[in-house]
């Protein structure tokens, strides 16, 4: 007679907790859910290409040269999960140009389906453009203005609400850790000359 045990044990030996969960796909995205909703994890993976072929004499001139070329632009791999109905956290890593770059690597908790504090690192609420994700973007790279004029992901500790009609978000946030040359270059100066890091403070209110 074979007998079902419900007694699960994790890798290290511990008795854990179970809950049966279900497996589809949305939109293409792989999602597993527990049958009460309350716990969530999915995988995003995202690859883009650029690729530019130039011809004629013009742009064989030898005083300004123009390359063919090929390159990938993004090759995203997220891990993201809803926890107990309030929490949710995201694990977000870019491996174009074959560095590993981390995006957003956050925790956040929702006090309501309108207020919520997040920490980690995650992009500034600044600017729509620089606030849309890669995925919904009309073209693979956003306005140069905003890409020089506007802060996009740190290190930092958020909060927002929403009533009515008015949002309102503000935090601090400090150092971004994404850029290997940067943040090398960031801990040099702080070892050898003793320079802090800095922080800056974005708030938002929209109407």
């Amino acid at each position: 007679v074979e007998i079902y045990s419900i007694i699960r044990y994790n890798q290290y030996g511990v008795l854990v907790d179970r809950k049966p969960a279900g497996v589809e796909f949305r939109d293409g995205i792989l999602v597993f859910e527990s049958q009460d909703q309350e716990n969530r994890l999915w995988f995003d993976l995202r690859f883009q290409t650029d690729a530019a072929i130039f011809w004629g004499e013009t742009f064989r001139d030898e005083n300004n040269p123009i390359a063919n070329g090929l390159e990938i632009r993004r090759a995203r791999v997220a891990f993201k999960t809803e926890m107990m109905k309030n929490w949710e956290d995201e694990i977000d890593l870019d491996f174009a140009d074959g560095y590993a770059d981390v995006k957003d690597v956050l925790l956040r908790y929702n006090f309501t389906d309108n207020t919520y504090i997040r920490a980690g690192n995650f992009k500034e609420t600044f600017s729509m453009e620089t606030n849309t994700t890669s995925r919904y973007l009309p073209f693979m790279e956003r306005p140069i203005g905003t890409r020089i004029l506007t802060p996009s992901r740190h290190l930092g500790v958020q909060a927002g609400t929403r009533l009515g009609p008015i949002l309102a978000i503000g935090g601090v946030h400090f150092q971004d850790v994404g850029d290997w040359e940067v943040v090398e270059w960031r801990k040099n100066r702080n070892r050898d000359f003793g320079l802090n890091e800095g922080y800056s403070f974005t708030g938002k209110m929209v109407l």
